[in-house]
């Protein structure tokens, strides 16, 4: 589950090795290429339910093709506490649970090769809303029922839609992706990448304009299918939108989720911009390929950090 500003991931025994690796290999890349420290942790589902928490797993489907995660409970929420709290965090720590392991990360089909999607309401709204008390699925139930109520049906507030979708050119949209696929190459291989993302543009735009099909992929189906497979709402214990809203709009949910929040049901995060931004991850061209879509300027990483302003005077430190 894609957060924003983070992710959740919940994996058998099995695939915990590799899985490892693979965190602690993207660490290792954001440090590099980014200059980010990425905090990773991991938990035993036993060891959260021996504790009393629990976490329900669902399938979201996006399309034919696409289905996602969708969690309810609060086991993900008492894991990423002890993962963040500095009296448990080594314990937890993913290199400190695992005997060995070699950092390996395979970066293949995680593209940004979108410009940014514009609002044509006046702001992209980025959401996060988390139910408190024992009738929670009964306070989604009533703000899925004002969403609808101001926004009618999904397709309303969808962000991305197949007219305002463009392939970049610009190096500032671009560099993200070179800089991930690229940190552990020379400099030629470099620049040799820098011009296969080049042509792959020029050769998608003409693809996705003239409805041309090579090697399996349809030009305008490929778009379409893009649209339907972002993940614009989800569910990981609290909901999260990313929603084409006309300022009214927002006024008018905004005023309804500070009522709930008065009332002691709901807390929670919002932050407005005036794009959407799209990061893909490309299984095959066909039909398998997903798209995590965050607000532009901050999106749920400014939300998440006003929701937790709110969680703060809700439960004040003693």
């Amino acid at each position: 589950m894609f957060g924003g500003d983070g992710a959740s991931f919940v994996v058998p025994p099995t695939a915990v090795k590799p899985v490892v690796s693979a965190i602690q290999g993207t660490r290792e890349m954001a440090a590099d290429v980014f200059g980010m420290t990425l905090r990773a942790g991991i938990v035993p589902v036993t060891e959260v339910q021996s504790a009393g928490h629990k976490t329900n797993i669902a399938k979201y489907k996006l399309s034919e093709k696409i289905m996602i995660a969708m969690f309810d409970g609060d086991g993900l929420t008492y894991t990423e506490d002890l993962i963040k709290d500095p009296e448990k965090e080594d314990q937890y720590d993913i290199r400190n649970r695992i005997e060995s392991y070699s950092p390996t990360a395979d970066f293949s089909g995680l593209e940004c090769r979108w410009n940014p999607v514009r609002a044509t309401r006046g702001e992209i709204l980025t959401l996060m809303v988390r139910a408190m008390g024992t009738d929670s699925a009964g306070t989604y139930k009533d703000l899925f029922v004002k969403v609808q109520e101001i926004y009618g049906e999904k397709e309303n507030y969808r962000p991305t839609k197949q007219e305002l979708l463009s392939l970049a050119f610009q190096p500032k949209y671009l560099k993200q992706e070179h800089g991930v696929q690229t940190h552990t190459e020379n400099i030629f291989q470099r620049c040799l990448y820098a011009l296969k993302m080049g042509f792959e543009a020029v050769l998608g735009t003409l693809l996705f304009y003239f409805d041309i099909s090579i090697a399996g992929v349809e030009g305008r189906k490929y778009v379409s299918d893009l649209v339907l497979n972002t993940d614009f709402q989800k569910f990981d214990e609290m909901l999260r939108m990313v929603m084409d809203s006309h300022p009214k709009q927002t006024s008018e949910l905004i005023e309804y989720l500070d009522t709930q929040y008065r009332q002691g049901k709901v807390y929670y995060g919002v932050h407005t911009a005036k794009e959407a931004l799209i990061t893909c991850l490309i299984l095959d061209r066909q039909d398998k390929h997903l798209h995590f879509i965050d607000g532009a300027s901050g999106g749920y990483a400014l939300a998440a950090k006003n929701m937790k302003g709110q969680k703060k005077l809700l439960k004040p430190n003693p």
